[in-house]
């Protein structure tokens, strides 16, 4: 991490270096795994994983797939998910549950809801 200015000081930071250098499946695993890691937000993941918890509701249409992936893996981990949930609110202003709730519908509605909470959740 340290090296990567040297040899490439016009780009200001190694996201943008691996987003140059690589492309596809590996550019997106190291963005993950450098996204993660960034010092700029908390070196967990917590930002990370509450930025892609959004990214699958928004625009036009819910990425169903990807917002039933993420809330399960971070659910799985009751603490976490609470600091998730945190970071999620901290970013938008408006929680998890809130966000879930209006972006789905029905039966799925109730589960995902349900899922969100399931941690004692964030309240403002």
């Amino acid at each position: 991490i340290e090296a990567y200015p040297k040899k490439y000081k016009k780009y200001k930071s190694l996201g943008k270096v691996v987003k140059k250098e690589f492309s596809g499946h590996m550019q997106q695993a190291l963005l993950f795994i450098y996204q993660g890691a960034n010092p700029k937000h908390d070196r967990t993941g917590i930002y990370r994983d509450a930025k892609f918890i959004y990214k699958s509701m928004e625009g036009l249409g819910t990425k169903d797939y990807q917002l039933i992936w993420r809330v399960i893996r971070a659910h799985w981990d009751p603490l976490r998910f609470e600091s998730v949930k945190a970071a999620y609110f901290q970013r938008r202003k408006t929680t998890v549950e809130y966000h879930v709730a209006k972006e789905t519908s029905g039966s799925y509605k109730k589960l995902m809801v349900e899922l969100t909470k399931a941690g004692g959740g964030v309240r403002p």
